[in-house]
């Protein structure tokens, strides 16, 4: 027997405002709110059709939690893939600050850098591992230059000793799938170069707005694959210049 539950909105978007104020009465502490993929609900909305409502609903939501509610919050914390911040349903709040891996600012906290890998692969003895792993999991470069390794892969690989594509299975691609098959000629002619080994100049959008993905075209089909980690950029000092990181991608 399937059971469905019809939500009371009125109820449910304060409920993350409740819950901070709870937390804040019972441990005598402001709260530290971490929230992971906040764009993913957006995405899933816009391929099911039903993204205007969900906005809303999603709006109402942080925004209960996020704005005047200094009594109970310490900070908070967002992470995503997609840079939707201020064009999604947080475009309501004027207090944020965005921090993507071209950026100077944290741009070492988004993978493990070369001296890490180089820790964990000693620690494992796998020392005589690396120039491979670094040609299948190397090749994000950060704002500051620093080369970065794909953790998740990374963990992967220490555990199972294979080289082979593992991020892939990590995230849905729906989104981007669906707009390929309205890319232009040029488009497909760079991703020909990409594939090729080498860099193209793309326009990669500082926000995306999901209901205007349609009008942005083949810029939104690059910044979605630049932000989903297909493509890093060649130079961060050259911010649309773009290429393939590493062989796990080309697996793709």
């Amino acid at each position: 027997m399937v059971l469905f539950l019809r939500l009371n909105y009125e109820i449910t978007k304060d409920a993350l405002l409740d819950l901070s104020k709870y937390l804040k009465d019972y441990h005598k502490s402001k709260c530290i709110v971490l929230i992971d993929e906040y764009d993913h609900p957006l995405d899933i909305a816009y391929r099911y059709q039903y993204y205007e409502k969900a906005r809303g609903f999603f709006a109402s939501l942080f925004g209960a939690l996020l704005k005047g509610n200094d009594e109970n919050l310490k900070k908070v914390l967002l992470v995503g893939v997609s840079r939707v911040a201020k064009s999604g349903y947080l475009s309501g709040l004027n207090n944020l600050d965005v921090f993507p891996m071209h950026d100077l600012e944290y741009a070492n906290e988004f993978g493990f850098t070369e001296d890490e890998i180089s820790i964990l692969f000693q620690y494992y003895n796998k020392v005589d591992q690396l120039e491979e792993v670094k040609k299948w999991y190397d090749g994000y470069k950060a704002g500051n230059g620093i080369h970065l390794y794909n953790p998740w892969s990374i963990n992967k690989f220490i555990r199972t000793n294979i080289l082979k594509a593992y991020w892939i299975d990590t995230g849905g691609t729906a989104t981007i799938r669906k707009l390929l098959w309205r890319s232009s000629d040029n488009f497909q002619d760079k991703v020909a170069r990409l594939l090729k080994n080498d860099t193209i100049n793309a326009n990669v959008m500082e926000d995306l707005d999901y209901s205007l993905l349609s009008q942005h075209g083949d810029n939104a089909l690059w910044t979605l694959l630049y932000y989903a980690g297909y493509l890093t950029m060649d130079n961060p000092t050259r911010n649309f210049v773009l290429s393939i990181p590493n062989n796990e991608v080309f697996t793709e």
